[in-house]
């Protein structure tokens, strides 16, 4: 993976607080901010459940599902 600089201005107080909680858990400070990026990509991401995921694929494609939504619904009242 190629890295880049990056320079960010942040508060005096913020920038201890980010060199000792990195020291206290033994890695960079690059790694503290690489760890909160993955952390939001993650979470940027839609999530589909495991249960609604099986369902994908059951109908066929070559079904009009409008349409077949719109007959059941006729159908249904009559």
């Amino acid at each position: 993976m190629t890295t880049s600089r990056l320079t960010i201005n942040l508060p005096k107080s913020e920038i201890d607080f980010l060199k000792k909680y990195a020291r206290m858990n033994k890695i960079s400070v690059s790694n503290l901010i690489d760890r909160w990026i993955k952390i939001l990509k993650a979470k940027s991401k839609p999530t589909i459940h495991p249960d609604i995921e099986k369902l994908t694929g059951i109908i066929p494609p070559d079904i009009d599902v409008d349409e077949a939504i719109t007959e059941y619904i006729m159908a249904k009242h009559r």
